[in-house]
């Protein structure tokens, strides 16, 4: 599986991801939110609002699965930076077709939504999304009565005559409302593709991999910079490069686990 490479450089989002892992290991205690309260104008009904972690009875490390519960505050915090780092923010950039790209890219996450027929080489996201968001606010009736569900617009042309159209602007504004259930979903993606990572890599220097990841996951900017990396540049297969380069969340890691791994076990710490 590919990952669509975004207009952000892959080395500024590793830089603010090792950023995020100094400050989780020298400075940051802190612990999320967990109020129960539900996300402003959104009616979102938290079951769940704690960060969890499984662990294997035998061992110091989590090494069979993780799992994380996040708060609404947080939820509300994570999709707005998203939607600023993907979308400055506007509600314009909400529903795209990049340049040189053959196909729509919508929401905070710039999920891709494959035309009709359309076999790309990356992951599609939007109709996955579509369906979990669903679940908490309904989404326009256009675009549920999509069948298949694959992106009406059969190239950027048709797309760029259709963007200010009633249904491009419904849907806009659905995409507006929905920071949040699309930060949830977010998230849930990155643990599925994280514990993927455990039960199938073989990698030497997993268990190293997993302490630097839920040394992350004590802290919100740690979250933060984690959920953002794999929804920007993915988890690490090795088809995800740029400019020959791996620049997945492990590929990412593994470099620094090794010093992190020591500094873990400081006594200071």
């Amino acid at each position: 599986m590919q990952f669509k490479t975004g207009k952000r450089h892959p080395n500024l989002e590793k830089v603010a991801l090792l950023s995020a892992l100094t400050m989780s290991l020298f400075h940051i205690t802190a612990l999320a939110d967990t109020s129960s309260a539900d996300l402003s104008n959104n009616g979102f009904n938290a079951q769940s609002v704690k960060r969890t972690v499984s662990h294997d009875e035998n061992a110091h490390h989590p090494i069979s699965s993780v799992n994380v519960r996040l708060s609404p505050s947080e939820l509300r915090w994570i999709g707005s930076k998203i939607y600023a780092n993907e979308c400055a923010a506007k509600p314009e950039n909400l529903i795209i077709w990049g340049e040189g790209e053959e196909f729509p890219s919508l929401g905070i996450g710039h999920f891709i939504w494959y035309p009709e027929d359309f076999k790309g080489p990356f992951v599609e996201t939007f109709p996955d999304m579509v369906a979990y968001v669903s679940q908490f606010k309904a989404a326009p009736l256009w675009l549920k009565k999509r069948e298949p569900f694959s992106a009406p617009w059969t190239s950027k042309k048709v797309f760029l005559k259709a963007i200010d159209s009633e249904d491009m602007s419904l849907l806009r504004q659905w995409l507006l409302e929905t920071h949040a259930y699309q930060a949830q979903y977010i998230s849930l993606e990155v643990i599925k593709r994280f514990n993927h990572y455990l039960r199938t890599s073989k990698d030497a220097n997993k268990k190293a991999v997993v302490r630097v990841f839920n040394q992350l996951m004590k802290t919100k900017e740690g979250r933060f910079a984690l959920i953002d990396y794999v929804n920007f540049k993915g988890m690490g297969a090795d088809h995800e490069e740029y400019q020959g380069e791996q620049w997945g969340l492990i590929s990412v890691l593994k470099p620094i686990t090794l010093t992190a791994f020591h500094t873990m076990d400081s006594p200071q710490l």
